[in-house]
């Protein structure tokens, strides 16, 4: 809630000053160096941050322009703007941060991967427990949900079963990775070995389901993973069962399914410039 007599921008700037104070780290208000003007500086011992609130529109080439100033100083400037620009890219020189109001608290946005309180966000920024990666890493450790459903088998008739998988990896700072999934080859998330074996457990004494294993496809003319019936261990394709699986996917609450947890072994780090925050402190890769 803003204080009577607070402009946005003030009220905002008063909370970083007092976060900064309540930590035990030197901070001034309105503090000028040559060219610029900071809400509040912050001196750490062994980095000086400049805090820049903006709650009027500034485009970003003129962002970039007051930015160049502070660098030239040897200073980080962090801008949190309560608008946020459809041009913005993550930047390490460029420090740009969205500010949200829920529940008449101010957060700051890290993209879709968390909003932190604002007096959080100061608190982790000063300390360096935010910081810049270009590659985001796996956790060592997934939950993947797998969802069973029926199919016909195109050569026997005789209806078996297969199974998707809805999975959503995550970097410890909670960054998404996708799977590098491949058609007509052994490169799909439902063929981690991991997988294989907890649903071929769980299918094991009440769902009729094939053998995963090195198939040869005529179509493709090679061999690769895939499905099979259980009767008659024909291979099912992925372009043949490609309509049952999207639509196990979106009607998967229809559908037997259970969670397990696999290792990220098989997935791999992605380049992903962001801002690094996770919560257990395992930073991904520079």
């Amino acid at each position: 809630m803003i204080e009577n007599n607070l402009s946005e921008h003030d009220y905002i700037k008063k909370l970083i000053y007092s976060t900064c104070n309540d930590v035990g780290i030197e901070a001034k208000e309105e503090y000028s160096g040559k060219g610029w003007r900071a809400d509040v500086m912050v001196n750490t011992g062994s980095r000086k941050i400049a805090f820049e609130v903006q709650t009027s529109p500034q485009s970003l080439i003129k962002t970039k322009e007051r930015q160049a100033k502070y660098l030239k100083d040897d200073i980080i400037a962090c801008w949190l703007f309560t608008k946020e620009s459809r041009n913005w890219t993550e930047d390490p020189d460029l420090p740009l941060f969205k500010i949200n109001i829920q529940d008449e608290k101010y957060f700051v946005s890290l993209k879709k991967r968390r909003d932190v309180e604002l007096s959080v966000f100061v608190e982790a920024f000063v300390s360096d427990k935010i910081q810049f990666k270009n590659i985001a890493i796996p956790k060592p450790k997934q939950w993947v949900d797998i969802i069973f459903y029926p199919i016909g088998c195109w050569k026997c008739g005789k209806e078996t079963y297969c199974y998707a998988v809805m999975d959503d990896f995550k970097s410890d700072c909670n960054c998404s990775l996708d799977f590098e999934e491949a058609m007509w080859s052994s490169k799909s998330v439902e063929y981690i070995p991991e997988i294989i074996k907890e649903a071929q457990k769980y299918a094991s004494d009440h769902l009729p389901m094939g053998e995963i294993k090195n198939r040869r496809s005529n179509t493709v003319g090679h061999d690769y993973v895939s499905f099979g019936c259980y009767y008659c261990d024909s291979i099912f394709g992925d372009f043949h069962r490609i309509d049952e699986k999207m639509d196990a996917l979106y009607n998967h609450d229809q559908l037997e399914s259970f969670s397990t947890e696999i290792s990220a072994h098989p997935i791999n780090e992605m380049e992903i410039p962001h801002w690094c925050y996770p919560e257990n402190g395992q930073f991904c890769k520079q």
